[in-house]
C-alpha cells in the first residue's frame, strides 16, 4: 500500500509549468501555399497546440483545466507528464527542471509525475496480467524487491478498490470502471506526488464516473496527492478542484479559485462556459452558445485568439494579444475587456 509522502514546506510550488509551448511542424500543401500567396501572407508554420502556458501547483492541490476539444489540454498534460517534448519552456518539480537531466536522480524525479489516460482499454497492455501491469515499473526502478512485489501489488489493488485475487487476470476481463482503477493503481505504484488525469472518467457510465472521482478525492486526502484534472464536466471541476484554469486555442485565458471563477468569471469565453453549465433545480434554463467556429491552430488569428467569436471585441483585441495578468485577488485574466459587468444574453428556449 502506498503511504503519504513526507511533509514539505517549499519556498516554490511543487510543480511549475513555465512558458510551455508546443508546435507541430506541418508542410503546407500546394493548395495552401497558393492560397497563402494569393492572400499575400505566409503559409502556416504548423499547428500551434500550446502557446506560452504558465501554471503552478501547490502540494495537495487539485487544479482543473477546462476548454473546448482541440484547445491543447491533452497536449499540455502529456508535456507535464514527460510524454511529449515541448518546443519551448520547461516543467519544474520542486524547483528542479524535469525531463532534461539523466541518471538515477533524474529517473526518480520523473516518477513523481504520473498520468491517468481517458481510455484504460487503450492504455493497458492487453497481453499483461494486472500483477505485471501494476508491478513492472516499481520492480524495474528498484522501488520494491522481487520477493515483496506480490504483496506490494495486492496492497495497491486494495487501495483502489480491487480484489487482489484478480491480479492474474487480463484487462479485457474487467469492466471499464475496474480498468480505470487498474490504470490509477499503475500510476500509484511508483509512489508519485503528482497525478495528471486526462478525462479519467469521461469514457465511463455516469454512476461509474462518480466512483472514480470519489476514488481520486480519497487518494488525494489520504496520500496528499497533487492533481492536474482535465475535464469537460464543469460540475466535476466545480466540486473537486481548488483552482480552475480555462484554456482557449492553446493559451490560458483565465485562472482563479474555483468558487471565484464559477461565481464571477471575467473572460468572455469563461463566462459563456460557466453560463452553459446545467444546474439542478434551476428550472427552465436558457443557454448561449459560443458563436462562430474555433480558429485553426495552424493559422491562429492576430491579437486575442477569441476576438473573432467575442461580442465585446474592440480594435485593440484584433491587434494586441492580451497577456495573463492579475485582476482582483487571486484571479488572473488574459483580456483587454476585463471591465465587462453584464451577464451573457439569454436565448429563448422552445
Amino acid at each position: 500500500m502506498i503511504e503519504p509522502s513526507s511533509d514539505w514546506a517549499p519556498a516554490v510550488p511543487l510543480l511549475e509549468i513555465a512558458h510551455l509551448s508546443k508546435r507541430y511542424a506541418a508542410r503546407p500543401t500546394l493548395t495552401e501555399r497558393l492560397v497563402a500567396t494569393l492572400d499575400h501572407r505566409r503559409a502556416g508554420d504548423g499547428v500551434h497546440a500550446v502557446s506560452d502556458v504558465c501554471l503552478d501547483l501547490e502540494r495537495g492541490e487539485t487544479l482543473g483545466l477546462v476548454g473546448e476539444s482541440g484547445c491543447g489540454k491533452s497536449t499540455l498534460a502529456r508535456m507535464v507528464a514527460g510524454l511529449l517534448k515541448p518546443t519551448a519552456g520547461e516543467v519544474r518539480y520542486r524547483g528542479q527542471v524535469l525531463y532534461r537531466a539523466s541518471g538515477a536522480t533524474a529517473r526518480r524525479q520523473r516518477l513523481k509525475v504520473q498520468m491517468v489516460f481517458q481510455d484504460p482499454m487503450a492504455s493497458l497492455n492487453p497481453r499483461m496480467t494486472i500483477q505485471r501491469i501494476i508491478g513492472e515499473a516499481p520492480a524495474v526502478h528498484g522501488l520494491v524487491g522481487r520477493e515483496a512485489l506480490a504483496g506490494y501489488v495486492d496492497g495497491i489493488m486494495v487501495q483502489v478498490g480491487l480484489d487482489p485475487a484478480l491480479a492474474h487476470r487480463y484487462p479485457h476481463q474487467f469492466s471499464g470502471g475496474q480498468r480505470q482503477r487498474i490504470a490509477i493503481a499503475r500510476a500509484l505504484a511508483v509512489k508519485p506526488e503528482i497525478l495528471v488525469c486526462d478525462e479519467a472518467a469521461a469514457a465511463l457510465d455516469v454512476s461509474v464516473q462518480a466512483q472514480i472521482i470519489n476514488l481520486l478525492m480519497t487518494l488525494r486526502r489520504d496520500l496528499g496527492l497533487t492533481t492536474l484534472l482535465i475535464s469537460h464536466d464543469l460540475g466535476v471541476v466545480y466540486h473537486i478542484c481548488d483552482r480552475t484554469a480555462v484554456m482557449y486555442l492553446g493559451r490560458i485565458v483565465e485562472l482563479a479559485p474555483t468558487e471565484t471563477l464559477f461565481g464571477r468569471a471575467r473572460h468572455p469565453y469563461s463566462r459563456l462556459l460557466v453560463a452553459g453549465m446545467p444546474r439542478i433545480g434551476a428550472g427552465k434554463q436558457s443557454f448561449v452558445g459560443v458563436s462562430g467556429e474555433v480558429p485553426s491552430p495552424m493559422d491562429p488569428p492576430a491579437g486575442c485568439g477569441f476576438h473573432p467569436r467575442c461580442r465585446y471585441a474592440v480594435d485593440r483585441c484584433r491587434i494586441d494579444r492580451p497577456v495573463l495578468r492579475r485582476g482582483t485577488a487571486d484571479q488572473w485574466i488574459a483580456c483587454h475587456r476585463d471591465d465587462i459587468t453584464d451577464t451573457p444574453a439569454e436565448t429563448s428556449v422552445p
